[in-house]
């Protein structure tokens, strides 16, 4: 039997997690809105998908990705970008450098589960 696909949500705004758990009922979806708190947990636990907001206030989603790159260079390999913020210079430069899949919002549930089963076609070892 397959095990659920484990996903954070890490976002300032608490109704884009409540989305994205309506819209993969058959993923194991948790959420935080505060990105230290996400940065934490990422360190801590072994998450399939990452949905990390990039425009956050404090430590913003770039400086998450950084950290957890630093420390867990694999696990970083699993972060998927969200951002309404793509008219922000610095936020362009990421999203341009990153090769990290970015879900551009608002986004469809079509797109959603699309970026869920790339993501998952390419984990080691596959689920």
């Amino acid at each position: 039997m397959d095990r659920k696909l484990r996903v954070l949500v890490i976002d300032d705004e608490p109704l884009i997690g409540r989305a994205i758990q309506r819209s993969l009922p058959e993923v194991s979806v948790e959420t935080v809105t505060l990105a230290a708190e996400g940065l934490q947990r990422c360190q801590a636990e072994d998450f399939d998908i990452v949905f990390c907001d990039i425009l956050m206030p404090g430590l913003n989603g770039r400086e998450v990705y950084q950290q957890l790159k630093a420390s867990h260079p694999d696990r970083a390999k699993r972060f998927v970008f969200m951002t309404g913020g793509s008219f922000v210079a610095w936020v362009q430069r990421f999203i341009e450098e990153v090769s990290n899949e970015v879900l551009l919002k608002p986004f469809s549930r079509n797109r959603l589960q699309a970026v869920v089963e790339n993501v998952r076609a390419n984990l080691t070892p596959p689920l």
